[in-house]
């Protein structure tokens, strides 16, 4: 599978199944009972095939489980706070479940905000917890402090500014590497492809994402995973607080089971795919999340990531 179907392939899956699970009626439900899923799009993306098999199998399974299930993109921007628009979707009574990313996840509990209750993660590598790395051309690099100089991409920067940071160097990206750009990682192959015309000596970003296309495990693969580090959970899915308790318990029992529930026998092909599962909330995601926002809080590195982004990418379209 291209890397490209690939990557979009897992994140309609994980739409698709969370469908699946608010479909599951709770005992009291009613049959009128409706549900809006919102699932996070990067602009562009929100009219492939994926979706509109989305909104289908949201509206069938809801038929079939005797409640109206409506599923449908949330499109948002490069600079965009995703929460934000999760937030404004609520208030607007457009949505009851969405999901955000761990950083953003640790920035409402360092805030003390209750808006939003998380309801599971989706676990990727049988953890809750993403890694994020430095990826290099085999045998070129061995340390951290070699990079320095080095020609650098990234499409999530904040995970590499937390990578130097927690190997003892606090210094944006610009000041650390020779040169600094853009690259998008989904798909890889803009990465793949610097790695080996050496347009560039190294990128970073999660190592599910390299994983996934298959680059950590074919043989001929030129790449290299240096100084990973666990950097934020993976997606957290939440709910709109004011869903009723036992339709929350309900939903996270449903979907922290769904693994080895035969009524989603279907579906375990992207379980598989991903070696995981939806997991509860743990410490340990907590924890991460909240170090994580705490680091960006502290360095106030949400405006090097804006200035990031206006910089290098020519699509940001920021606050």
């Amino acid at each position: 599978m291209e890397r490209q179907t690939k990557h979009r392939f897992l994140v309609a899956v994980v739409a698709v199944v969370a469908a699946a699970l608010l479909a599951i009626p709770a005992v009291t439900q009613q049959p009128a009972e409706k549900y809006n899923l919102a699932v996070p799009m990067i602009e562009g993306f929100e009219q492939t095939k994926f979706i509109e098999m989305i909104q289908q199998m949201g509206v069938a399974l809801g038929k079939k489980m005797g409640c109206d299930i409506k599923s449908q993109p949330l499109v948002f921007k490069y600079g965009q706070r995703l929460i934000d628009l999760v937030r404004s979707g609520v208030k607007a009574g457009k949505i009851d479940v969405s999901y955000i990313n761990g950083l953003e996840h640790g920035e409402a509990l360092l805030a003390g905000e209750s808006d939003l209750t998380p309801v599971f993660i989706l676990g990727m590598q049988k953890s809750t917890v993403e890694k994020a790395c430095f990826f290099v051309r085999k045998g070129e690099f061995k340390d951290i402090s070699e990079l320095r100089g080095k020609k650098f991409k990234a499409s999530h920067p904040l995970l590499s500014r937390a990578i130097l940071y927690k190997n003892g160097i606090d210094e944006p990206l610009d000041k650390f590497f020779g040169s600094v750009g853009y690259a998008t990682d989904s798909p890889l192959n803009p990465m793949m492809e610097g790695l080996a015309n050496k347009s560039i000596d190294v990128f970073g970003t999660y190592l599910h994402t390299v994983w996934l296309a298959g680059e950590l495990t074919k043989k001929d693969s030129i790449v290299q995973a240096l100084g990973c580090e666990d950097v934020e959970s993976h997606w957290v899915f939440v709910a709109r607080k004011d869903m009723p308790e036992q339709r929350k318990a309900q939903l996270i029992k449903a979907a922290t089971t769904a693994h080895k529930d035969k009524e989603f026998a279907q579906f375990q092909f992207a379980f598989t795919m991903i070696n995981g599962h939806f997991m509860p909330v743990d410490d340990k995601a907590i924890k991460i999340n909240k170090e994580f926002a705490s680091m960006v809080k502290k360095g106030g590195w949400r405006k090097e990531e804006a200035e990031f982004f206006k910089k290098y990418h020519p699509g940001y379209k920021g606050k």
